[in-house]
């Protein structure tokens, strides 16, 4: 819990999706919006008024928190009919790239290459990518479900390294917005997701690419 002029912030999936799009707190169930009804601007406004090609890629629904906090102003995160306006918008006005729910790893990574020959196609891009099912799994305290995830989200990290290789022009993030279940592996290797619930424990970020260094002390 965070308190900014007063006001105590519960920073759930939507706020703290808003956090990394915008760098500016907000309340839960506000995305990309600040309590007043003022509209934050999104790395993607930036990225879109910069003429940059843009996209987002989730194995969750286009609807979730994150990729929501990322493309929409709304005051409610289950407000579906003005968060698919936003959404549609981007698609119409920047041909926003959006691919949401690969049930396989196979099917994400088709997805993800295909995406990023798309974006490549521009002289430079921004891509929101999210492994959705992690936090999903961890909150039904699904040990095995959320490994299977983690292997998965890592597989796709794996091609946009590869990317950056051969793209060395390319700065790749890897965050989450919160810590979900106190996951922790025991001595013999098994997972174990002990509490239901987003814990306070602290995520990493890495960076790799140009401009890395810019979050060596994060």
């Amino acid at each position: 819990m965070l308190s900014v002029n007063g006001i105590k912030l519960f920073l759930g999936d939507e706020g703290t999706a808003t956090a990394m799009a915008t760098g500016h707190l907000t309340v839960n169930k506000y995305v990309g919006m600040l309590p007043d009804g003022t509209e934050l601007t999104t790395i993607f406004d930036v990225a879109n008024a910069m003429g940059k090609a843009t996209g987002i890629v989730t194995t969750d629904s286009l609807l979730g928190a994150t990729p929501s906090g990322f493309s929409a102003h709304a005051n409610d995160r289950d407000d579906s009919d003005d968060i698919l306006k936003c959404q549609q918008k981007l698609m119409l006005d920047h041909g926003t790239i959006f691919r949401c729910g690969m049930s396989s790893t196979k099917t994400c990574e088709a997805t993800v290459n295909e995406v990023l020959s798309e974006l490549d196609q521009s002289e430079q891009f921004f891509l929101m990518y999210e492994e959705g099912y992690i936090d999903k799994n961890c909150h039904s305290q699904s040990a095995s479900g959320a490994f299977e995830c983690m292997i998965r989200f890592n597989q796709a990290i794996g091609l946009f390294m590869e990317y950056a290789f051969y793209h060395p022009d390319t700065l790749v993030l890897i965050t989450a917005d919160h810590e979900t279940g106190g996951l922790y592996f025991t001595e013999d290797g098994n997972p174990v997701v002990p509490y239901d619930d987003h814990t306070s424990a602290n995520v990493p970020i890495f960076a790799y690419g140009e401009g890395a260094e810019v979050f060596a002390d994060f």
